[in-house]
C-alpha cells in the first residue's frame, strides 16, 4: 500500500504498509522510539508495521516539529505506536537542494496476534 499527500510548504509525505493493523485516530499517542536493528529480529521488541517518509525542498531535519507531527498522524493511521528514524537525506545540485526523511513505523510484537494480516 502506497499513499501520497502534500504537506504546508511543498513538502509530499508517502506512506508504506508492510503490514495492515486497525487505525488509530490522527492525535493518538506516539512515541518516539531509539532502537538498533536487532530490535526488528524475531526475537525484537517492535514489529515494523510501514514507514513514513517526508520530502521537501531545502534542508529538512529529523527533528522537524512539522515533519513529526505529520509522520506521527500517519503511523496513527496505520495502527502504529511509535516511530523511529530509518533515514534522513539530502541531495543538492548547482541549482536546487532537498531532503528527505524516512521513519519506521513500530508497534509492540506483542500486537503481532492482533494485526489483520501481511503484505510481505
Amino acid at each position: 500500500m502506497l499513499g501520497l499527500s502534500m504537506l504546508a510548504g511543498c513538502m509530499t509525505v508517502s506512506t508504506t504498509a508492510l503490514k495492515i493493523a486497525s487505525p488509530r485516530e490522527k492525535s493518538c499517542a506516539i512515541e518516539i522510539a531509539e532502537y538498533d536493528i536487532s530490535q526488528l529480529s524475531a526475537s525484537a521488541t517492535w514489529i515494523r508495521l510501514g514507514q513514513v517518509t517526508i520530502n521537501g525542498p531545502g534542508k529538512l531535519a529529523p527533528n522537524d516539529p512539522k515533519a513529526l507531527e505529520r509522520a506521527k498522524q500517519e503511523a496513527c493511521e496505520m495502527g502504529g505506536t511509535a516511530i523511529a528514524l530509518a533515514a534522513s537525506m539530502t541531495s543538492k545540485t548547482a541549482t536546487s537542494a532537498g531532503s528527505g526523511i524516512t521513519y519506521m513505523v513500530l508497534a509492540p510484537k506483542a500486537m503481532s496476534t492482533e494485526l489483520d494480516g501481511s503484505l510481505y
